[in-house]
């Protein structure tokens, strides 16, 4: 697993500088947490020391910049099967669309070889979308 630390050192360091610098985020986690030093802050900035997530929490709330959050969120197992489970989703809407306008047009020419063949293939191009999120959701048999 790669090491998060630089990436949250940036956030952190955007963060600071958003706010002003230094003596801006050692004011907001002072007045935030009752402790916060100018030399705290610097040594963060720095990587001496490390950057808590009380330090993450009151500076964000601070700028109203929520990247950080964002990337945390969006590293974390779950976020990937949202977005698993996003696509899949995405995937059978689409096949969906396709599928209906198949379906109405051997309606009006239900002896049309050409549109029932079109219509089963699209009705097939849905139900292995539907196979895969089902499976991808356990209830695969």
């Amino acid at each position: 697993m790669a090491d998060p630390r630089p990436i949250w050192n940036a956030h952190m360091a955007k963060l600071v500088a958003g706010l002003g610098g230094v003596d801006a985020a050692s004011a907001v986690l002072e007045a935030r947490w009752g402790q916060g030093s100018k030399g705290t802050v610097s040594k963060k900035m720095a990587g001496q020391l490390a950057w808590t997530l009380d330090d993450m929490w009151a500076l964000t709330e601070a700028a109203q910049d929520f990247s950080l959050r964002d990337w945390i969120g969006d590293s974390s197992p779950r976020a990937a099967e949202r977005l698993c489970l996003t696509q899949g989703v995405s995937d059978l809407v689409r096949e969906m669309g396709e599928a209906v306008p198949a379906l109405l047009a051997l309606q009006a020419a239900p002896d049309d070889a050409r549109l029932r063949g079109r219509a089963v293939q699209e009705v097939g191009d849905v139900r292995a979308v539907a196979d895969r999120l089902e499976d991808y959701l356990g209830g695969g048999a």
